[in-house]
């Protein structure tokens, strides 16, 4: 019997430092799924995702991801594919400090036109990993994915710019946002004097965004104005709730002639 109980302590023993080897031995980048779907935390979330065209062969997957600052030391990674079967990692950077103790960070990939970016967020803090799946079916974008996610962000500009026209100064620009009901207001607040004076103009709907199923929807603005200077923030009212993109508390600003997007 003590032969038995010792051959049997010796297989278990192997086994534990075989997986065990198999975990440390594990490198970023791997052409594995990570089992990314089953996973969800709340420590970590997208916040949103975009492609924008760089030239008739190549676009850009940019995006943003919101993580619980509990620690100092930590990695933010989009795990992702392009369909080949390959899955890789892709280092977010960190951008700024978001609500309720949470980090921005921002990602960039460049890909072929209308390839389709199938990803998770991954989130390694204090020897932990914490994911972001978009609650099992993973994130998808391009191709014949809309060409935007939303996740925790309801509401998000796309791009603006304080341009002239023919009669004067404007600020124009689009906004993409969750259809969470037919009825809806989504409003551009601004200033040009530092917020002495509040103005508030309404935005336009566009349509649908391709291959959303209706989910999400484009929102443009063309707001006349003769200041210098303009700050502003995007405000969308629906069922009762205003959601604000006001890029994390500090609001847009732009001068006359300038152009940004996010």
């Amino acid at each position: 019997m003590k032969l038995v109980k010792k051959a049997l302590l010796v297989v278990v023993s192997f086994a534990l430092m075989m997986g065990l080897s198999g975990m440390v031995g594990q490198k970023a980048g791997a052409s594995t799924s990570e089992s990314v779907d089953t996973a969800f935390s709340p420590n970590v979330q997208l916040a949103y995702a975009k492609i924008k065209g760089i030239n008739q062969v190549r676009e850009r997957l940019t995006g943003s991801v919101e993580v619980n600052n509990f620690t100092y030391n930590k990695q933010v990674v989009i795990h992702y594919t392009t369909g080949n079967g390959q899955w890789k990692d892709l280092y977010a950077t960190y951008s700024a400090p978001a609500q309720n103790g949470y980090e921005t960070w921002d990602f960039e990939l460049d890909i072929n036109t209308n390839e389709t970016v199938e990803f998770a967020v991954k989130y390694i803090a204090n020897g932990q990993t914490f994911w972001d799946n978009n609650n099992g079916s993973n994130y998808k974008v391009g191709g014949y994915a809309p060409d935007y996610s939303l996740s925790k962000s309801v509401v998000k500009l796309s791009n603006a710019a304080y341009h002239t026209k023919y009669t004067g100064y404007f600020l124009s620009g689009s906004i993409f946002l969750k259809n969470l009901s037919p009825v809806k207001n989504v409003k551009v607040t601004y200033t040009v004097d530092n917020w002495n004076t509040v103005q508030t103009a309404s935005a336009v709907y566009v349509g649908s965004l391709n291959n959303s199923n209706n989910s999400l929807e484009s929102w443009t603005f063309d707001i006349p104005s003769n200041g210098a200077f303009i700050q502003f923030a995007i405000s969308y009212e629906v069922n009762g709730t205003t959601y604000w993109d006001n890029n994390h508390s500090n609001n847009y600003k732009l001068s006359r002639g300038q152009y940004m997007e996010n």
